[in-house]
């Protein structure tokens, strides 16, 4: 229905209803799940009779009529929706006070140049709009500036990051070691991280044993098994790095196994005509259990480069179906090493949902996912503007500058941009609760792109429902034991219910 919004889902022959008003997941009969929609349209039960009454008896949809009348009544499920008001967060004055020591990570983009030419790069001129290649780097001031400012206005009490980006960082890597000293000097935060984010290749002993010494994390790009990695992480000349980055990974547990299980992260980046089940068999190994390790996808918008087979896509879900089984047989036997971290990685929609708050929807609404600009994350390019992460750096979408710090003015005009499309498109959608769109994907010529927003709203909206399939797949079968198995689905719904 239009006006109220609510998802059907059928799995497994069990029936459940997701209800856009409060939030919440609930399990329903049979009779419930298939009168609903007409039901909430005309409450009209002489007509229930009459379309129903050869698929179940009076009694039934007596008791579904019942059912639905109470949960409208008690817990305030299948309300018409309320007209949102997505302007509450343009109050300039508020989010000049939000940035009051509350600023959470910066990314210092300290070159755009590198010494790999990865197929599916953002910088390799394949992506309209994108950045390429360029002899273009940080020089000092500009990172010390970004620095000062980013550790007055940082968070004094809670977890926050300052990383170091590229192109490859250690292309510059006298900078990035006179950065991390300065930092160190400046500032004894225990809640302060630093991070190199690189593709590890140009990482010599004496960089190593520097970044050890100072507790760095380390963000390292592998893609997976060698000829998965080597088909698209090369260098200039065209070879492959896998074998380096392993290399260098071994050398790092072997020298200091503490800084490698807490201070290593790896970064994978998925390309759907590979093999899942190759990639997950590759990094569900003892060298790599344990570590955190992030999947993203290639940005298939504004490019030909990667274009997906449809075969490839059918071979894609039925791998994820397959994993998700493998994952419920581990669970039922832990004696097998399974990559539980790798597994929730894959199907973030998924355990995110564990983390959904049921509560009544308000008028006064944040639009969708987007952060307010700059507060989550501050990105500097190479030539020392602001912008709001390392996804969306445009020219024309400054957000402030090294010198001049950020600019409300600016963050204002692009909130403003957003807030103006979701009020008009998000109103009556059953998902905007759930929604995880930005600006990052939507912008054209200067503006938000209406075909843009609807055509990732279908795609979003598929991608939340096949979450919630899964979700209510692995809560049916997830076994007791996995209560005791802190990456499980119910483990994580019990953490998020009790505050943990």
């Amino acid at each position: 229905m239009k006006d109220i919004g609510y998802l059907k889902l059928k799995v497994n022959g069990y029936y459940y209803i997701y209800d856009t008003t409060t939030n919440a997941l609930i399990n329903v009969e049979e009779p419930v799940y298939h009168i609903l929609d007409d039901y909430l349209i005309s409450k009209n039960i002489p007509v229930l009779y009459k379309k129903y009454g050869n698929q179940m008896s009076a009694d039934d949809i007596s008791r579904a009529v019942n059912y639905i009348d109470s949960i409208m009544e008690t817990v305030g499920m299948f309300q018409p929706h309320i007209r949102k008001d997505y302007t509450a967060i343009l109050n300039s004055k508020k989010i000049e006070k939000l940035f009051s020591n509350n600023l959470k990570e910066l990314f210092l983009n300290v070159t755009d140049q590198c010494n790999q030419r990865c197929s599916y790069c953002s910088f390799s001129g394949n992506y309209i709009g994108e950045r390429t290649h360029r002899d273009v780097h940080m020089v000092w001031s500009i990172a010390r500036n970004s620095i000062d400012y980013f550790l007055r206005g940082m968070r004094k009490h809670e977890e926050t990051w300052i990383s170091f980006y590229g192109g490859e960082p250690l292309f510059k890597w006298a900078l990035v070691k006179k950065s991390i000293e300065y930092i160190k000097n400046k500032n004894s935060s225990p809640h302060l991280n630093i991070q190199l984010i690189s593709n590890l290749t140009l990482c010599s002993d004496e960089i190593l044993e520097f970044l050890m010494a100072n507790d760095i994390h380390i963000q390292a790009s592998l893609d997976g098994p060698q000829s998965i990695h080597d088909a698209a992480r090369v260098t200039r000349n065209g070879r492959g790095t896998h074998k380096r980055v392993v290399d260098i990974l071994r050398k790092i547990k072997k020298r200091n196994p503490d800084y490698y299980y807490n201070k290593v992260a790896l970064h994978c980046t998925f390309n759907m005509n590979n093999d899942l089940l190759e990639v997950f068999r590759f990094f569900n190994n003892e060298l790599f259990n344990g570590l955190i390790i992030n999947v993203g996808g290639i940005s298939e918008r504004d490019t030909r480069s990667y274009p997906i087979l449809d075969e490839n896509i059918d071979k894609h879900r039925s791998n994820l179906d397959a994993l998700v089984n493998k994952y419920l047989n581990s669970l039922r036997n832990n004696k097998k090493r399974f990559n539980y971290n790798l597994f929730s990685n894959l199907f973030p929609g998924v355990f995110d949902l564990a983390r959904r708050r049921v509560s009544i929807q308000c008028a006064e609404s944040h639009p969708n996912g987007i952060c307010i600009p700059g507060i989550r994350r501050i990105f500097v390019s190479s030539e020392g503007f602001f912008y709001p992460c390392e996804k969306f750096n445009p020219k024309g979408y400054e957000i402030g500058d090294h010198e001049t710090g950020l600019d409300i003015e600016k963050i204002m005009k692009l909130l403003e941009m957003y807030v103006e499309i979701c009020d008009k498109m998000c109103q009556d959608c059953w998902a905007y609760r759930l929604c995880s769109h930005c600006f990052v994907s939507l912008l054209e010529k200067g503006t938000i792109s209406k075909k843009r927003k609807m055509e990732d709203c279908r795609i979003e909206k598929e991608i939340i429902k096949k979450s919630f399939e899964r979700f209510v797949y692995l809560w049916l079968n997830e076994p007791n034991s996995a209560l005791n198995n802190k990456f499980s689905l119910h483990s994580r719904v019990k953490q998020f219910q009790s505050g943990g």
